[in-house]
């Protein structure tokens, strides 16, 4: 289900909430993990200036690596910036995160450099980014927060889904809608019988 503060804001503002306790949090360097769906907290990496969630590559991709997103969410002006966790992949390092939150946009989300901004594809953005608890979330200029990150699996590749930003919250080529948090998913826990038989 999609969720936006739109739709929680008077419920929240009775409790005694504000919208800065929403995404109030210290600057800091984090991993992104992908929850909905079949999608139990997969991470969220870079392929060619495109964000994808999965454990496998694409196809034909020529520079691949899982990313640390560096936020101020104390500062939505601030544009997301990642570092590649491999020093292979270091040339991405201070690209800058984009979405395209234009009305009715299906769009993957993509990465672009500081200093090329007039690569960015038409109606993107990349400041007002923030936080609804540990939810990613993006504050328009509304001052809505919305959360309308959605995942659409790759045909071609098991395993690997293109995180896109679903304006007009359609499902499309069997996408479903998630959350990104900054929350890494708990390690499985083998049952009793599991343990009992490692120990034979």
């Amino acid at each position: 289900m999609l969720v936006s503060v739109n739709t929680l804001s008077s419920f929240l503002a009775l409790a005694g909430f504000t919208s800065a306790a929403f995404y109030k949090r210290e600057t800091s360097s984090i991993s992104l993990y992908a929850y909905g769906g079949t999608l139990g907290g997969l991470n969220v990496f870079y392929a060619d200036s495109l964000a994808y969630v999965g454990f496998v590559s694409p196809v034909g991709a020529s520079v691949t690596s899982n990313i640390t997103v560096n936020e101020d969410a104390s500062d939505d002006t601030v544009a997301w910036t990642i570092t590649a966790n491999s020093t292979d992949a270091s040339s991405i390092d201070g690209m800058e995160l984009y979405i395209i939150p234009t009305n009715g946009s299906f769009a993957q989300v993509g990465f672009v450099s500081s200093t090329n901004a007039s690569s960015l594809p038409t109606g993107a953005v990349t400041t007002g980014f923030s936080w609804f608890g540990k939810n990613a979330a993006y504050d328009d200029p509304s001052g809505a927060l919305n959360l309308f990150y959605w995942a659409e699996p790759v045909t071609e590749t098991d395993g690997l889904w293109r995180l896109m930003w679903n304006q007009a919250g359609t499902p499309t080529n069997g996408s479903v809608p998630i959350t990104l948090k900054s929350t890494a998913p708990l390690p499985a826990t083998p049952d009793t019988n599991t343990v009992a038989e490692l120990l034979l």
